[in-house]
């Protein structure tokens, strides 16, 4: 699948990115256990959204809360290589028309290890259509490549109709703060009377990237609202530009 296995099971609301590495597959350069440069092989956007969780908890907090709390424990691991763990928490109020996510992120070593995470927020129809509109406090925006760049930056927070053989447009980002370091985009549609909102830390999750997949319905209509602790680039590429931490 040169790397693009990743693919074979994408379709969730929300695909968790990481945790040693997410963006493009590729070579990447790392010490082996004899510390001696080694390439390996990275596929697209890690592995942890494919990991089963060691442990899960489900909590209900009694009155007048009702919070609705699921807690899931997922490591990623390996001799000589990975040692981190998410633990995952996401929970609601009875009537609320917000979801909450709260993860943390474990190194389970002895020693420092990079890491990097992504949140692949997923959209279609009936949210996306001709004419919804990304609404977001931008600081600075850029293409990520020349098909993205396809005629300037007009338009590139709005989205146009099902088109077979539409080609992907991915824009890198970087977003304004409030006093706190939380930030909030949106995606609402044409009329205006639908739409969806994501509240992040600017601190925690510094680089934002929309992904615009406005293909036919049949090939995957979708947008990707996508904050992370990088851009989805190859990890080797995010590194030497200081975002990987």
């Amino acid at each position: 699948r040169g790397g693009l296995g990743w693919l074979e099971g994408f379709g969730e609301m929300l695909n968790r990115c990481g945790l040693a590495s997410f963006g493009a597959p590729g070579i990447d350069v790392v010490p082996s256990n004899t510390g001696a440069p080694t390439e390996v092989t990275l596929g697209l956007h890690g592995k942890i959204s494919y990991l089963p969780a060691s442990r899960c908890e489900v909590i209900i907090e009694p009155a007048p809360s009702r919070k609705i709390r699921i807690r899931g424990y997922i490591d990623e691991t390996m001799m000589f290589g990975t040692q981190l763990r998410l633990v995952s928490e996401i929970w609601t109020e009875p009537g609320s028309s917000t979801i909450h996510f709260e993860d943390e992120i474990i190194n389970l070593a002895d020693k420092d290890q990079e890491m990097q995470y992504l949140y692949h927020c997923n959209f279609g129809q009936p949210l996306l259509d001709e004419g919804t509109r990304f609404i977001a406090p931008v600081k600075r925006v850029f293409p990520r490549d020349a098909r993205a760049a396809e005629g300037g930056l007009a338009g590139w927070d709005v989205y146009g109709p099902p088109q077979a053989g539409y080609t992907e447009q991915v824009y890198l980002m970087s977003l304004y703060g409030d006093e706190n370091n939380q930030t909030e985009t949106m995606l609402q549609n044409k009329a205006g009377d639908r739409g969806v909102s994501l509240t992040f830390s600017t601190r925690e999750l510094p680089h934002f990237t929309l992904w615009k997949n406005t293909t036919s319905l049949n090939d995957g209509y979708v947008t990707g609202i996508e904050p992370g602790t990088s851009y989805p680039m190859l990890r080797s590429i995010e590194r030497k530009g200081g975002r990987v931490p």
